[in-house]
């Protein structure tokens, strides 16, 4: 740590364990089974929101919005894969967040990640009521 160092306090090492203060990274391959199985409905809740396109240090800045033409680029390329999105979920109640990259090949994958992200923003929201002016 830097010069700001004496700001920063390490979490109690029997705090940790179990997913509590926690990051972690998600492979590409896995990134799909992670959202299904953390999000069944497609929805975020006030225990876990997702987050995408949320920097290049981990992977692109591409958006949903962005994926048209991505996807010619990698045909123009010659190239074979899918466009990768980067995700970060973020689980305040037990100070976790999880990341990685996720293929999105079809239209059902992507009005999933649409859906989930919608009501994520809802969800953050709504979790700051009473804080905001």
């Amino acid at each position: 740590m830097g010069a700001s160092s004496h700001i920063y306090e390490p979490c109690p090492p029997d705090w940790i364990g179990g997913g509590h203060y926690s990051i972690n990274r998600i492979r590409s391959d896995h990134a799909w089974e992670l959202l299904r199985r953390r999000f069944p409905d497609g929805r975020a809740s006030e225990s876990g929101w997702l987050l995408l396109s949320t920097s290049g240090v981990h992977g692109t800045y591409i958006a949903l919005d962005d994926l048209g033409d991505v996807r010619q680029e990698i045909i123009d390329d010659g190239d074979a894969g899918s466009p990768l999105i980067t995700f970060m979920i973020v689980d305040p109640r037990l100070v976790r967040i999880m990341y990685g990259n996720v293929p999105v090949e079809t239209p059902a994958q992507e009005a999933f990640l649409r859906g989930l992200v919608a009501s994520s923003v809802g969800c953050v929201i709504q979790s700051q009521c009473g804080n905001t002016p």
